[in-house]
């Protein structure tokens, strides 16, 4: 398949840079309201978290957007598998740029809100680890992609993956400005439906399409005809990286799903009307208010 126009290799880089701008600017303004507001550690910390969901929440937003569009594109090609594996173009690179400022930012994030708030984030050092592995290994696919102006396609299969984390973004606000609506046990089975829905169609694709070019077929002749040399071997090394981590992952999902219900059913117990023996009847006490709130001692737990 022959390629779009690309970047000059100086200009991808500036186009990086430019990305991760872009999402530092989001703390650079929260540091100047800060700046000149004189918050309280607490009011910093909640504030510095918001702007760190709200960051994520535009990330994940925009990239399945564009690699929703990008998909459907493919499928109604000529070539639907060649372009589902090497489709460079200057769209393709501006969007996998984007992703490089992200996950280079995240990386920033998980650093200060370990080191921020004085190394109590819950999990601890272990789960800062796991966190910067995980985006580790997420900018360098990317950068690869970029770099060497190849796999255009399987980057934009990677901008996929965020689709099923916007429900989980929208959990993270949902947990940490305690909003009443995820108290129920029904809007928590709403939300990781969406979930165990979204995930094995849009993080899926790409191990779908990678099993699928182990054996002849479409897929398989798209593959040796569109790629070639150190890129197959990324192509196959990349594709068995992110199908352990997206096992990983879902595996991680499952301990959240049930502590998120676990604590709806309890905020949702309300104890019945007692008549005593004498007096009048004793009112049922109020529920206990939803959970402890994440930013207790300056502590947001580490979003998924």
């Amino acid at each position: 398949m022959a390629r779009h126009d690309l970047f000059s290799l100086p200009a991808r880089v500036v186009l990086c840079a430019s990305w991760l701008l872009v999402w530092g600017l989001f703390y650079v303004v929260n540091w100047l309201r800060n700046r000149q507001a004189g918050p309280k550690t607490n009011q910093l910390h909640r504030r510095w978290f918001l702007v760190f969901l709200l960051r994520r929440f535009i990330y994940d937003v925009v990239a399945s957007l564009c690699s929703i569009t990008w998909l459907f594109a493919c499928l109604r090609a000529d070539k639907p598998f060649e372009n589902l594996l090497e489709n460079s173009s200057l769209a393709t690179q501006t969007l996998c740029a984007m992703a490089i400022g992200h996950w280079a930012t995240a990386m920033y994030e998980e650093y200060y809100m370990y080191m921020g708030w004085k190394r109590t984030v819950a999990g601890g050092f272990q789960e800062v680890i796991k966190m910067m592995i995980h985006h580790t290994i997420a900018l360098v696919s990317f950068a690869y992609v970029l770099l060497s102006g190849s796999l255009g396609g399987v980057g934009m299969q990677g901008l996929l993956f965020e689709v099923p984390i916007i429900p989980l973004a929208i959990r993270d606000y949902a947990k940490f400005t305690q909003a009443e609506f995820y108290s129920r046990t029904w809007a928590v089975n709403l939300l990781w439906a969406h979930v165990c829905i979204l995930y094995p169609l849009f993080r899926g694709l790409s191990s779908v399409l990678w099993i699928a070019s182990l054996v002849p077929g479409p897929v398989q002749e798209a593959l040796h005809s569109s790629v070639h040399g150190p890129n197959f071997v990324a192509y196959h090394v990349g594709s068995v990286v992110f199908l352990l981590v997206n096992i990983v992952v879902m595996i991680h999902y499952v301990p959240m799903h049930k502590g998120d219900l676990a604590q709806a059913r309890a905020l949702s117990k309300v104890v019945p009307i007692t008549v005593p023996s004498c007096g009048k009847p004793t009112p049922p006490e109020k529920p206990e208010p939803p959970g402890k709130p994440m930013n207790s001692a300056v502590t947001p737990p580490l979003p998924p």
